[in-house]
């Protein structure tokens, strides 16, 4: 199944570290840069006995919640998973994965999640900084859809 193209998926809902989640005869996949109502083909990254992974390599459909950037680093640096997702949705699905969470993980029927409350400033408040190290060369988006020539 790795390396394998699945066709035309429906984007069903966020998973933990930014992911998506789809289905294919059962099996989940958890999929990068893509959001629940996207309509995409995925290239299998990995398979484990219970799930896969993968990533997007072509979208057919943009979810209703897809929104523009608005950081001109956003998918480079890795600091913001949700900023092309309209934030009235990334309240949603952040509540969503809270009581998810406290069902499945915490057993609890039923839970009282009380709701999420927005922020007023949506735009750059995030702390967040990651710094990562490597001895490899760092390439920008446009050196990164020219790999042959690395």
């Amino acid at each position: 199944m790795k390396g394998k193209i699945l066709e035309k998926l429906e984007i069903l809902d966020i998973a933990d570290n930014g992911k998506s989640i789809t289905k294919h005869n059962g099996l989940v996949i958890f999929v990068e840069k893509a959001m629940p109502g996207d309509i995409v083909d995925v290239l299998i990254t990995r398979k484990t006995s219970s799930y896969l992974e993968g990533r997007v390599v072509q979208r057919h459909k943009d979810s209703d919640h897809r929104t523009e950037a608005f950081c001109r680093h956003f998918g480079l640096c890795g600091g913001c998973k949700w900023q092309d997702m309209d934030y009235s949705a990334q309240l949603f699905f952040k509540q969503k994965q809270v009581t998810d969470a406290m069902e499945r993980l915490g057993k609890i029927e039923n839970p009282v999640v009380l709701p999420i409350i927005g922020s007023n400033t949506i735009k750059y408040y995030r702390n967040k900084l990651d710094y990562s190290f490597s001895d490899k060369k760092w390439l920008n988006r446009e050196q990164l859809s020219n790999l042959d020539e690395y």
